[in-house]
């Protein structure tokens, strides 16, 4: 059996960080400080009619998306240093490059804007994107992750005229997509980088995390089968679980010592939670249905670099057979960095200057610049 490349980082990374780091705690969705990016650009890919997996259909379907740096073209006048990277359940991809740019994309970084063309697109039912939320509510055709990944490749092929990516990053269902694409378009991409996520259907606490998110909706009355005026008191009442669940276990220890800081994080995701839409929610948290790249593992032909955190408590590796997954992956490389107090469990995919040494490795090795 092939042996698998396997890293357990050591702790030393993370306390070379100042040590305000650990005593800021920012909220786990706030966007940093603007910086700016050479050929920042946003835009609309607009279909006049999709046909979803499930047989309904929306016309004019948008899919929102921002472009950066500099394209490349090869002798044939292709794009051929195109850089994809795929946000997590919920969020954006305004709010993935604001959260990536200052360690990931600047000058001399991992993704320098000067040497790749980067895109972030906004999920449909996220962001700017064709949602639930535009106004069709529930009568919003139900996607699923085929029809996500099928939109983003649209994006790239019709709109943007791309014929090959260099790379594509996902973080958490934006990794699942990428393992999709790595399947789906077995050709397209030089490798991928799917961040906190496994190439195995949706169980155990992330099933029942995402389950009891709908469910809570869906059983407050005032929800009234998405006809609400203001947000329902549902999301309120189970916006703590997930803000703690995509949170780290040691994190977690080290901030929340009293009953007041316990009090306090939980009067904050209430907060939080009236930044999202429910019906948005349900049809997030339910595409992921049709989610299961472990059978054709073996038939993955890219790079895969695939990256954890032991304090993921959502999508803990420990539990999941990585390591006989990832030997099914004919060029796979897994690491699975240690977490700390200063680290955020799975949401450590929004803090990249604590990962960045893998993404430079993912690109060197991406790109032959190592062995």
């Amino acid at each position: 059996m092939r042996k698998l490349n396997i890293l357990l980082l050591c702790s030393t990374l993370f306390f070379q960080l100042p040590l305000t780091y650990g005593k800021t705690d920012k909220p786990l969705n706030s966007i940093p400080e603007k910086q700016e990016i050479i050929g920042y650009k946003e835009n609309n890919f607009m279909i006049p009619k999709y046909d979803f997996k499930n047989g309904q259909t929306l016309n004019n379907l948008r899919i929102h998306y921002i472009t950066a740096g500099r394209p490349q073209k090869n002798a044939q006048g292709k794009i051929d240093n195109a850089v994809l990277f795929l946000h997590w359940t919920g969020g954006s991809g305004t709010e993935m490059f604001e959260h990536f740019k200052k360690a990931l994309l600047g000058p001399g970084k991992p993704f320098d804007a000067n040497n790749y063309f980067l895109i972030f697109p906004d999920n449909i039912g996220q962001g700017q994107s064709s949602k639930p939320s535009d106004g069709l509510r529930m009568k919003f055709p139900y996607y699923n992750y085929r029809d996500m990944v099928e939109l983003q490749y649209r994006l790239i092929t019709e709109q943007l005229k791309i014929s090959h990516l260099n790379m594509i990053v996902g973080t958490s269902m934006g990794g699942m997509h990428s393992w999709m694409w790595s399947e789906l378009y077995p050709e397209f991409m030089d490798g991928i980088m799917p961040i906190v996520c496994l190439p195995r259907t949706i169980d155990g606490r992330n099933l029942l995390w995402r389950q009891m998110v709908i469910d809570s909706i869906k059983n407050d009355p005032s929800w009234n089968n998405g006809n609400y005026e203001v947000t329902p008191y549902g999301v309120k009442a189970i916006w703590p679980l997930v803000t703690m669940m995509v949170d780290g276990v040691p994190h977690m220890q080290h901030i929340v010592t009293t009953t007041e800081k316990a009090t306090n994080y939980i009067h904050s995701a209430i907060l939080d939670s009236t930044k999202h839409d429910a019906n948005d929610i349900i049809y997030v948290m339910s595409a992921s249905k049709d989610y299961n790249p472990e059978p054709s593992l073996s038939a993955i032909k890219t790079k895969v670099f695939a990256l954890d955190f032991t304090d993921d408590a959502l999508d803990s590796p420990e539990f999941h057979r990585m390591p006989t997954l990832m030997r099914q992956v004919k060029h796979g490389q897994w690491v699975v960095q240690k977490g700390t107090p200063f680290s955020h469990g799975h949401f450590t995919l929004l803090y990249p200057e604590l990962w960045v040494n893998q993404a430079k490795h993912f690109v060197e090795w991406v790109n032959g610049i190592e062995d």
